[in-house]
């Protein structure tokens, strides 16, 4: 989709929410990540859990109901359009059983020239990522809430990464000055 300064100014309407959308993306205050969600965030144990993550991927209408209700924990006048939980789906690579490929007079299936179960095995293990974003205004309590919901939801434990990944920069202490020591 293509949008324009003029199209998101032709959005602005008598509704408060669309506004407020719009005016975020014509400022470009787009939402930034909470949690990182991958076989690298979660933790050994409970690595089969994560394939259960993998599935909800493909049920959006189930994924936007966990998102709804990741925006009711959060509250404060959070809604689904404040905070998103993001899974791509895995590529589906069937076409490789198709005979495609002619080697010398003959079609040979792509598998066995290409080794699909061991590239997907390893793309979901080292590149996938899901995510959930935020607005600033939730974005810690996204990362929180969203951490627990799915920790609770799929039963496992997120690593430190998963937060550390999102890069949410830290709450520094008001820096001493001498005046303080004396």
């Amino acid at each position: 989709m293509k949008l324009d300064d003029f199209d998101l100014l032709k959005l602005s309407s008598g509704n408060s929410k669309i506004n407020e959308l719009c005016k975020q993306l014509k400022t470009r205050r787009t939402f930034k990540r909470c949690l990182v969600i991958s076989s690298k965030t979660i933790e050994d144990n409970y690595q089969n859990q994560f394939f259960d993550i993998l599935g909800y991927a493909d049920h959006t209408s189930s994924l936007r109901g966990l998102n709804r209700v990741l925006a009711e924990r959060i509250g404060n006048g959070c809604t689904e359009f404040n905070v998103t939980i993001d899974l791509p789906t895995t590529p589906k690579i069937g076409e490789t059983q198709q005979e495609i490929i002619k080697i010398g007079n003959e079609f040979v299936p792509l598998t066995k020239i290409f080794p699909q179960k061991g590239w997907l095995e390893s793309y979901i293990a080292n590149k996938w990522k899901g995510h959930i974003f935020a607005s600033d205004k939730y974005r810690e309590k996204a990362c929180k809430e969203g951490k627990a919901l799915l920790e609770e939801k799929f039963d496992m434990k997120f690593n430190d990464s998963a937060v550390r990944s999102a890069k949410i920069l830290p709450v520094y202490k008001k820096q001493k000055t001498f005046k303080d020591f004396i």
